[in-house]
């Protein structure tokens, strides 16, 4: 194979391949791109998540600050109720005492007045009647102005426990709405954390670990069910063939790419896991499709070549690469299958 088409090949497995092989990126790649761009996703909506019970709590941790600022001074609001209340009671007593006072006071004042006694000692009862009178009109009017200033107080306390009620129910209800927030938005991070462990565990690609053959932890099968010549490299192996024949996976694994390469025919290129990835280039038609799964033996198409009168002849490019380097063929071949080179064919 000539080195033009391994460059090929190499940029196809590292989903770099240019026109020839059209923009499409190996399936494979695109899977894991799509698999962690969903993780990705439901990690940025946890962040976000995160941040709105972050936010939340600061809310709730506010509101119920407002609401205990607000019980603390409806609470002393009703203290000073109480306060103006028992004033108001005490009060109106001393005001009905000096009310009876002043009207009996007056009426000892008529009473002398009208028993036209001239004596001094009338006279003098009658200024004293007067002036005590006057004070005690004067201290019965400044408990009264007390009594009005003290309703004046109890209606504006009332005001204040109305609207400091209003303010509780209010921040109650709200509390009530934030809190069975934060429980729906802690259930949806749980079922996103959930499911970010679903994706995590997710396996793209089968990983299973073949018989350990000839010291590698990785070993395959020749692609083709039979073959005439092969020529081998330190970077592939070309079977030849001349009748149609089978073309079999060469280990567990799942398409990731399979594509026309111009006029040498189909490319496809399965990953095994482990970072290992094999190569089968040329002119076949192949029953599988990109992302499908693929056991080890598994007929996945029929190798064809040029038309030779009744006969076909053809070839099949083979190429291991681990980490997208090329590896001898020869190493990963299974012990358990006929390695002959020339003529072989895999014993099932």
């Amino acid at each position: 194979m000539r080195i033009g088409w391994r460059i090929l090949l190499f940029l196809a497995v590292i989903g770099m391949a240019p026109c020839s092989f059209g923009n499409q990126r190996p399936e494979a790649a695109r899977l894991q791109s799509d698999h962690q761009q969903r993780v990705e996703f439901n990690k940025k909506r946890l962040d976000e998540m995160q941040g709105k019970l972050q936010m939340l709590g600061r809310i709730l941790a506010s509101k119920e600050g407002k609401l205990a600022t607000v019980n603390n001074a409806k609470f002393d609001l009703e203290i000073e109720m109480g306060d103006l209340d028992l004033k108001l009671k005490t009060l109106q007593p001393e005001v009905n005492v000096k009310q009876n006072k002043i009207s009996r006071l007056i009426k000892t004042l008529v009473a002398l007045i009208t028993s036209k006694d001239d004596s001094m000692a009338s006279l003098i009862i009658v200024k004293a009647l007067r002036e005590d009178i006057v004070k005690r009109e004067m201290e019965l009017k400044d408990l009264e102005q007390q009594m009005i200033s003290l309703k004046s107080k109890i209606m504006i306390v009332a005001q204040n426990l109305r609207s400091f009620s209003d303010q509780e129910t209010a921040l109650s209800e709200q509390l009530v709405e934030l809190k069975e927030t934060r429980t729906e938005t802690l259930e949806a991070m749980s079922e996103i954390e959930k499911k970010i462990d679903e994706l995590l565990k997710v396996k793209l690609v089968d990983d299973s670990v073949p018989v350990k053959t000839k010291g590698q932890s990785f070993s395959v099968i020749l692609p083709l069910e039979s073959f005439g010549q092969s020529r081998v490299t330190k970077k592939g192996m070309t079977l030849h063939f001349r009748e149609r024949v089978a073309i079999l996976a060469p280990a567990n694994g799942r398409v990731a790419y399979l594509g026309q390469l111009g006029n040498l025919g189909e490319v496809v290129i399965i990953d095994h896991g482990q970072e290992y990835r094999s190569i089968l280039l040329g002119k076949a038609n192949y029953t599988i499709g990109a992302g499908d799964n693929l056991s080890k033996g598994d007929v996945i198409g029929y190798a064809k070549g040029d038309s030779l009168g009744e006969a076909t002849a053809g070839q099949i490019y083979f190429e291991i690469r681990h980490k997208n380097v090329p590896k001898a063929v020869s190493s990963f071949i299974d012990s358990q299958y006929n390695v002959s080179l020339n003529g072989s064919k895999n014993i099932h």
